[in-house]
This record gives structure tokens, sequence and C-alpha cells, in this order.
């Protein structure tokens, strides 16, 4: 499943349908472009209350997967804290991949962080 999720993600940058990064999530975020957001399980806390907020009044899924070398390291960068998949397809996959199911649409996933 991991090792799933993470070539999923580096499929995303391949295809130019990723948000690499805050900055760049946030304004992918702002303009309705995201599709999934992937926050690192070690981000900061505060990184972890922005984008769940975000997403959540955005309305779009937000989940916590890997680390953030993890996550740097399956797009080809440096470490990464979020990214934000830009494609409904892709996004489903990587939903899907991260929760164990084989099949089935991608629902919202979140986060739960107070």
């Amino acid at each position: 499943m991991r090792q799933r999720v993470l070539s999923l993600l580096g499929m995303c940058r391949r295809a130019g349908k990723l948000a690499s990064g805050d900055t760049a999530t946030r304004q992918a975020i702002a303009r309705g472009a995201a599709r999934l957001v992937v926050v690192a399980s070690d981000a900061g806390s505060s990184t972890k209350r922005s984008f769940d907020r975000l997403s959540e009044n955005a309305g779009v899924p937000c989940i916590v997967f890997g680390s953030r070398e993890e996550l740097g390291q399956a797009v080809g960068s440096g470490p990464k804290a979020v990214l934000g998949v830009l494609d409904e397809g892709l996004a489903g996959a990587v939903s899907r991949a991260a929760s164990g199911r084989p099949g089935g649409s991608g629902g919202s996933h979140s986060m739960g962080v107070d």
C-alpha cells in the first residue's frame, strides 16, 4: 500500500498534476484546482491544522500520509510537508491506495485535527 501511494504521487508529478509544497498547494486550493491534499505525518501541527481547515472549507479531501522525506523523494525533490493532487482520477487512486481500498470512490478523508 505505502509504495503504491508513493508511486502514484510520482506519477502525478510526471503528469504535471501535482502542486508540490506549502505555497503551491495553497494556491491550488484557492483556485479550485486541488482534488486531494496529502499532508506528511511529521508535518508541524500548525501546518496540519491549516491544511485541514483550508481543505474542509474548499471541499477537498485531505489525508495524512508518509513522512516529509518520503513525500519529497516520491516526487523527486527535497522533503515536502504538503502535496496537492490536481487530477480527479489520480486523486481517487491515491486516496483509495492510502486507505487500503482496492476500488470504489475516492471519498473524503478528514485528518481529524483539532
